[in-house]
């Protein structure tokens, strides 16, 4: 099986499939952004090398994931001179207790020591259960999950958020599929969600503020059981922004972007 040790800047990439990222804004490519993708025989991106316009690498990050699929260390080197310097190291010790794995993330920039960055708990399932993760500048989020695996409760602290915030989830399914959800916070309803689904795929949501009443809308669009555009809609239909894809006869992305009033910027994956 294909593995890569995260811990060196040249891992084997040789059973990799590769792609060339590149980033336009507005049908103008910027070189300054081009990046190779190696991708494992799963899909996951094993290493990434951005690129100077000569094609030589200035960076690489370098993934590592266990037999479960978590990922399980990651690291960031920079070119210096002839030789590569990590600055960048998260590195995750599983525990399995109780039927559940508990992934407790640290990570340690240039010199200095580790710190707690991220825990994650998934049932033998692999089922979701709790994630909390605390940035550098003090950010963070704690969620749990419910038996579904969805969104159950949310603490959070960031530099938009005016303080800590907590928040809940209440939801209703029908077959099985969550079509009304509504969000408080500090236990006042704040939101309500009332999703419509088409062939068992999210087909719409309906989204209203129940302080203010403003009401707005997300659609979604497939092909082939991908998704291939994500609309955000105001009350009168209006597009407000999007976000869409394209993949080729195997199911690769081809082509992933964001569109609003003024710009439209996106991202090409050519295979190699």
């Amino acid at each position: 099986a294909f593995a890569v040790g995260a811990q060196e800047w040249d891992p084997d990439v040789s059973g990799c499939e590769a792609a060339l990222e590149r980033f336009f804004f507005n049908g103008v490519e910027s070189r300054a952004n081009l990046q190779r993708l190696y991708f494992d025989r799963e899909g996951r991106v094993a290493m990434s090398a951005f690129l100077n316009e000569d094609g030589s690498e200035r960076s690489r990050k370098v993934y590592r994931y266990d037999e479960l699929g978590e990922l399980v260390e990651f690291s960031i080197w920079d070119r210096d001179g002839a030789s590569w310097r990590r600055w960048w190291h998260a590195l995750a010790e599983r525990r399995l207790e109780g039927g559940v794995y508990t992934y407790t993330e640290r990570t340690s920039r240039y010199a200095e020591a580790p710190r707690e960055t991220r825990v994650v708990k998934k049932d033998a399932s692999g089922r979701l259960l709790y994630e909390a993760e605390r940035g550098y500048d003090e950010s963070y989020s704690i969620r749990t999950y419910n038996d579904r695996g969805d969104l159950a409760e949310e603490r959070y602290e960031n530099e938009k958020s005016g303080g800590p915030v907590a928040e809940s989830f209440a939801y209703r399914y029908e077959g099985g599929l969550p079509t009304r959800v509504e969000r408080s916070r500090k236990g006042v309803p704040v939101e309500l969600v009332e999703n419509a689904y088409v062939d068992g795929l999210l087909a719409s949501s309906a989204l209203r503020n129940l302080a203010s009443g403003a009401e707005s809308s997300i659609a979604f669009e497939y092909a082939a059981g991908r998704l291939v555009r994500k609309t955000w809609l105001g009350a009168a239909g209006e597009r407000r922004y999007e976000l869409y894809y394209e993949y080729d006869g195997r199911g690769r992305l081809l082509v992933s972007g964001e569109k609003a009033e003024g710009y439209d910027r996106y991202w090409r994956y050519d295979y190699e």
